[in-house]
């Protein structure tokens, strides 16, 4: 609870800027400019060491260090440690002439400072500036993917990182809505319900005019440089299949928060699967049973066919938000599927086990995909105890011999035959005579 000034223990005043800082933060004081001389917030020492603490504290500066670039490029770098949220950030409180200073931003998007909630603080000009805008994109893009950052979103899948872009469940927010609109309902009922509706609605370029966010062109290359543009697009830009290719190029597990009307297309499918093959499993039914679609989807390297606990995983980490489920099965057509199942078993050979009887009574798809403990009983049975690589290639070779005898021409063949009984009695003819000279 905020105390009144007189309730406050003032400020010991030091040569300690940092102490004095930090008690400045902790103060409950409501108005904390109250708590110092005025001489201190014109202090540029003094307030970084402010800003260290909290970048809000930025808004006590005095109208001249507002109005400084030099002090507002500082104060940028001496919050760049704070992580933990908007509200930390100093270039907001900064004046009108900095905040619209095209040179003050390039400086600032090229230094080492912390990138997050430059684009807010951005005066209404620069937000119509192509170049400025994109720079931020790639800039944000390259603070948000830093070796760091990779390193601690790695074992992170694509739910976690972008639940926060998920609208909450539709049902929830009814049940909110029903709560808060009581007569009784308490603010607390209230401020859920606006917070639920809230949810999902974020981005990082939602201040931009929306004649850039309409823009395709322009929307290309804003997706290119940071993929999480997307979600603040026009609403037809993000159906679109070019952008969207883009987005998930840029980062391949994007796919939570696409436009599901791509799910059910086509095109679309068919290029994304290639470029980020686990989207295949939130498409639609009529997708995932399509051949080609599937076999587009089999040749990227890392897909995997069958997703069994996937959607136990992600109903656990998106509990409360309005996703897609992912299907965890395959159109059971393809497990009876020679070419695809010989494919699959590439991958993984557990698949073989899902294949139908004549599959597995394939030799030949048993050695290639090495499935020796799922081959047919038939095939366990005529291997026994032997080496089953061995045995199965003796089987293959075997039935390669006994078809090729089978297709040889029947005129060939009798000639063979007539060939031989012909040399088979000038044999006995030569040696009756030869029996006779005797």
């Amino acid at each position: 609870m905020e105390k009144t000034l007189d309730q406050i223990e003032p400020i010991q005043i030091t040569d300690d800027f940092e102490k004095m800082a930090q008690e400045l933060y902790q103060s409950d004081c409501k108005d904390k400019s109250k708590l110092l001389p005025q001489e201190y917030f014109d202090n540029e020492k003094f307030m970084i060491a402010c800003v260290e603490q909290d970048g809000d504290l930025a808004k006590y500066a005095s109208d001249r260090l507002k109005n400084s670039r030099e002090f507002a490029l500082e104060a940028l770098d001496a919050a760049r440690s704070l992580w933990f949220g908007t509200s930390t950030f100093p270039l907001a409180d900064m004046s009108d002439e900095v905040r619209n200073d095209r040179d003050f931003y390039l400086s600032a998007l090229n230094s080492k400072a912390r990138k997050t909630g430059i684009m807010d603080s951005m005066g209404d000009e620069l937000k119509q500036d192509k170049e400025i805008v994109l720079a931020y994109a790639h800039a944000i893009h390259a603070e948000t993917w830093d070796d760091d950052w990779r390193d601690a979103k790695s074992n992170e899948t694509a739910q976690e990182k972008f639940k926060h872009y998920l609208k909450a469940d539709p049902e929830l927010i009814e049940r909110a809505r029903q709560r808060a609109e009581r007569p009784n309902a308490s603010e607390r009922d209230k401020h859920w319900f606006e917070t639920l509706s809230a949810q999902g609605q974020s981005g990082r370029y939602y201040s931009l005019p929306s004649n850039l966010l309409a823009d395709k062109p322009f929307a290309m290359d804003l997706v290119a440089a940071d993929p999480a543009a997307y979600l603040n697009l026009d609403r037809h830009l993000q159906k679109d299949t070019d952008i969207a290719l883009q987005a998930l190029k840029g980062e391949h597990q994007f796919y939570p928060v696409l436009d599901r009307e791509l799910l059910d297309n086509k095109d679309f499918a068919q290029q994304a699967v290639k470029v980020s093959p686990e989207i295949f499993h939130y498409l639609g039914d009529e997708l995932r049973a399509d051949r080609e679609v599937f076999k587009d989807a089999l040749s990227h390297k890392d897909f995997k066919p069958i997703s069994e606990g996937l959607t136990k995983e992600v109903e656990q980490e998106l509990h409360g938000t309005d996703y897609k489920k992912p299907a965890t099965s395959i159109e059971p057509s393809f497990l009876s599927d020679r070419e695809l199942v010989l494919e699959m078993g590439k991958k993984d050979k557990e698949i073989v086990a899902k294949a139908s009887y004549p599959l597995r009574n394939d030799p030949e798809l048993i050695l290639e995909t090495k499935a020796y403990d799922h081959m047919s009983d038939k095939l366990k049975s005529m291997v026994g105890n032997q080496d089953p690589e061995q045995a199965l290639n003796r089987i293959v070779n075997k039935n390669k011999l006994d078809i090729n005898l089978a297709q040889k021409d029947p005129y060939e063949d009798m000639m063979r035959k007539l060939g031989l009984e012909h040399k088979t009695k000038q044999n006995q003819s030569m040696t009756r005579e030869g029996k006779i000279k005797l």
